[in-house]
């Protein structure tokens, strides 16, 4: 139960899902979340109950496509917690359809949040 005791950790994606449910797991086993999504409300929703539940969450809203919004994140988190130890990095769309057929622009979508946005929390 306390195998992250003191652990910041930084979730993308977390407002609901398995972001959440990441969330959930790690405050439960004693480390400090820093929750983000594009869903802020969400977000904020879901960080309030673990919260009331004893746990240590923040929410902040990010998009992962954007640069500047995963730097204030990770700015954010070391001002408010001092540190970070874990990233999961789990924000990600998927487009369905056939490849073949799908506008370049949506390809750039996917390799933008699903690839990039990892390089970017390093």
């Amino acid at each position: 139960m306390n195998r992250l005791k003191d652990k910041v950790a930084i979730i993308t994606g977390a407002a609901n899902g398995i972001g959440l449910a990441i969330s959930q797991a790690f405050v439960h086993e004693g480390a400090k979340v820093v929750m983000c999504d594009i869903n802020v409300a969400k977000c904020d929703e879901e960080a309030q109950k673990l919260c009331a539940k004893g746990g240590i969450a923040k929410s902040f809203a990010c998009d992962v496509g954007v640069t500047d919004d995963l730097k204030l994140v990770i700015d954010m988190t070391l001002g408010a917690l001092g540190k970070i130890d874990i990233l999961v990095n789990n924000a990600a769309v998927a487009i369905s359809g056939d490849i073949r057929e799908m506008p370049e622009s949506a390809w750039d979508t996917i390799m933008n949040i699903n690839l990039k946005s990892v390089f970017r929390g390093i």
